[in-house]
């Protein structure tokens, strides 16, 4: 856990619950201390403070609070030290952070109804676009495909908003299921693989190349 290299995702001060996590990298371990780098610009505006480290462990996406400190903060980078306290808990699972996935063009089964776009995804659930109507409470199957297999399971239509260009927008939370290949397992990778697409992209899209970090 947290060795170097390792991906993780931060939850930054003052991010709402529908906000997509910070990706960043660890680059050492000492102790409780971890220094990672943010290959994003502007994304932290104070120095010091308190944060939620997420990653994923043993299967599991789970969230550990730690409190960090600005070491380097330019255009290119962002590089922290993070102090990691508590024990590691499973990421909260009434408001879990959603990951865009419509540029990558995945698509699900809702129902009978094939080829329905995936909009987002969380540990929890989903955003799907369709032509077909359901109502908020409805219960639906959703096949949704991963690695190659076809991860099956029922959830509930949460919300429907209307398209500008025609069909719905529903947001669906996924129901328990005990099978193992279920849909959860499924949503669970998702996340993970579109969180880690996003950090793989901002570091090739970066001209800033990172060996050591000194404190001030």
């Amino acid at each position: 856990m947290f060795d170097a290299g390792t991906k993780i995702h931060l939850q930054l001060p003052g991010m709402t619950d529908h906000q997509t996590l910070v990706p960043a990298m660890v680059l050492s371990k000492h102790d409780d201390t971890v220094t990672a780098i943010v290959d994003a610009s502007g994304t932290i505006d104070q120095q010091e403070g308190d944060l939620y480290v997420h990653y994923h462990e043993r299967g599991q996406f789970v969230r550990q609070g730690a409190h960090f400190k600005v070491l380097v903060n330019n255009r290119e980078m962002t590089g922290l030290e993070l102090k990691i306290s508590g024990s590691a808990l499973p990421a909260e699972k009434r408001k879990a952070h959603r990951v865009p996935t419509s540029s990558t063009d995945q698509y699900v089964r809702l129902g009978e109804k094939t080829g329905c776009e995936l909009l987002d995804v969380s540990i929890i659930g989903c955003a799907i676009s369709t032509d077909e109507e359901y109502e908020p409470g409805d219960v639906v199957e959703v096949a949704l495909n991963c690695d190659g297999v076809d991860f099956i399971g029922m959830a509930r239509i949460q919300n429907k908003s209307s398209m500008p260009g025609g069909g719905f927008r529903y947001g669906l939370l996924c129901l328990q299921d005990d099978d193992n290949n279920s849909l959860e397992e499924a949503l669970h990778r998702k996340t993970i693989a579109a969180q880690d697409s996003e950090f793989r992209q901002q570091l090739a899209d970066s001209p800033f190349k990172i060996t050591t970090l000194k404190r001030r």
